[in-house]
C-alpha cells in the first residue's frame, strides 16, 4: 500500500487546487483506518518485530534515503519554501538515527492495544 505523496504535491502546485492533495490525505487516512484494524488483532511480537525491521530498514538505506530527500528539499526550494519549512524538510543520519530509535524504543514499550486511556 503505497502512497505517492510527491506526485500528489506535484498536483496540487501545478493545478492550484487542493481537491489532489485532499484526495490524498482521504486515501492515507482510509489505509490507516484498515491498517489499525489489522495492527488490532496482530500480535505482540509481530509488531515489535516489524518496529524493528523497520528500524533496521531505515539505517540499512540512510544514503537513498538522504538522497532522496534531497531532491526533495530542492523541489521545495524551487518551489520558494521559507527557510523554517525547508528546515523542517531536512533529513540527515542523525534525524534518521533518532526516527529509527523512536522505533526501536516502542518496541520496548507496553501494547498498549486493548487497554484504556488513562
Amino acid at each position: 500500500m503505497e502512497v505517492d505523496i510527491k506526485s500528489a504535491d506535484q498536483d496540487v502546485i501545478r493545478e492550484g487546487s487542493s481537491a489532489p492533495l485532499i484526495k490524498l490525505l482521504n486515501d492515507i487516512g482510509a489505509r490507516a483506518d484498515s491498517a489499525a484494524r489489522v495492527l488490532k488483532k496482530a500480535k505482540r511480537e509481530s509488531k515489535d518485530k516489524a518496529l524493528m525491521v523497520a528500524a533496521a530498514e531505515i539505517r540499512l538505506n540512510f544514503e537513498a534515503i538522504i538522497r532522496a530527500n534531497v531532491s526533495d528539499l530542492n523541489f521545495a526550494k524551487n518551489k520558494k519554501l521559507t527557510n523554517a519549512l525547508l528546515d523542517r524538510l531536512i533529513i540527515d543520519e542523525a534525524r534518521l538515527d533518532s526516527i529509527a530509535l523512536g522505533l526501536e524504543m516502542i518496541a520496548k514499550l507496553p501494547d498498549p492495544v486493548g487497554t484504556d486511556p488513562e
